[in-house]
């Protein structure tokens, strides 16, 4: 199945989609403050990364004939890793989901409430500035270059054709890098399929958690999770572009299926979905957004469980638990054992 690459950056939590006084809504474009684009932009691009680890790219009404979001209860996977006096849940989620999709059960909420902390990826609320100055230094091109100065003819005008489809100004997308491009493309096709970060897992823990006066606490920067594409050679950005222009048409419908597959808790379909139907394109994208991050995610938890008794939340990308390099896999390599409670 295609059109999962560019989502599994947007399933990854950073990433912004553009913040030059433009914004998606039902694949049309229209003004708004700089100030609130770069908020929106900064939020999509973490939904982007987000569901870049969770995997797609959407299209305007090419889902129409697709599959839906099941409305069976859900039970998307959680488990457990402790010691004698610490516990950690790891909860896989999606980043951006579409209105009225259900996921919570009484175990997320059980462990969620015992927490004393609730962990996410990076802070995608926090000051504007530092993120906007973040997107400006990582994410657009020199003002003497352009995006197309770096893309074949036929890239050019497939990216023309994809643009215009998800209703994002071309004249725009020539100001940005290629990661930053692909993310800004992918996030406007899955919000044109209906899909949104507000409704996405993370917000809604990231909310109820702050209700209830937990300590919020964050795995990386936002430079870090950022910086897992813009570190990428040009050649791999100009690739993961590409591939995310040629996905554009068919994301609807490997959304719905991915979200069934985690609502359901089905972590090798999910696998198979994100990494070996998906990712296996581009290794580089993988190495970056997963295998990398989830060795450092491995080292923190382990010291957490070490140094810290209590009850703790861990909420990050639900691709984050596939592959043989999955941050279960790496705390396994360091003596942590886990056990899956949903």
């Amino acid at each position: 199945m295609r059109g999962k690459l560019a989502l599994v950056a947007q399933l990854d939590r950073a990433l912004p989609s553009e913040g030059r006084g433009h914004r998606f809504d039902s694949c049309r474009v229209r003004q708004f403050s700089p100030h609130h684009g770069f908020q929106i932009m900064l939020k999509a691009i973490a939904a982007c990364l987000a569901l870049l680890t969770t995997g797609l790219v959407a299209s305007c009404g090419a889902d129409s004939g697709g599959p839906r979001v099941s409305t069976d209860p859900a039970r998307p996977a959680l488990w457990r890793i402790s010691d004698a006096d610490t516990s950690i849940y790891l909860f896989g989620t999606i980043h951006m989901l579409p209105p009225g999709a259900t996921w919570r059960s009484a175990a997320v909420e059980e462990a969620l409430d015992d927490a004393k902390a609730a962990y996410f990826e990076t802070d995608v609320e926090g000051d504007v500035r530092t993120r906007t100055e973040l997107v400006q230094r990582l994410g657009l091109l020199d003002p003497a270059k352009r995006l197309s100065d770096v893309l074949t003819p036929e890239q050019k005008s497939a990216l023309v054709a994809a643009a215009a489809r998800v209703g994002y100004p071309m004249s725009t997308l020539e100001t940005q890098r290629p990661w930053f491009a692909a993310v800004t493309l992918s996030d406007a096709a899955i919000r044109a399929a209906g899909y949104s970060s507000d409704e996405g897992v993370e917000t809604v823990l990231r909310r109820d958690a702050e209700a209830s006066a937990k300590d919020i606490r964050f795995l990386e920067t936002m430079e870090r999770q950022l910086s897992a594409l813009s570190d990428l050679p040009q050649d791999v950005q100009v690739r993961y572009l590409a591939y995310s222009v040629s996905d554009i048409e068919t994301v609807g419908p490997a959304l719905a299926r991915m979200v069934n597959a985690w609502r359901g808790g089905d972590v090798d379909a999910l696998g198979r979905l994100l990494i070996d139907e998906d990712m296996a394109r581009l290794p580089e994208i993988q190495e970056a957004l997963l295998t990398l991050r989830n060795a450092e995610w491995a080292d923190q938890l382990k010291s957490l469980l070490d140094a810290e008794p209590g009850h703790f939340f861990v909420a990050v990308g639900a691709a984050h638990f596939s592959g043989e390099d999955n941050l279960l896999a790496q705390l396994r390599r360091r003596g942590v054992a886990s056990e899956r409670i949903q």
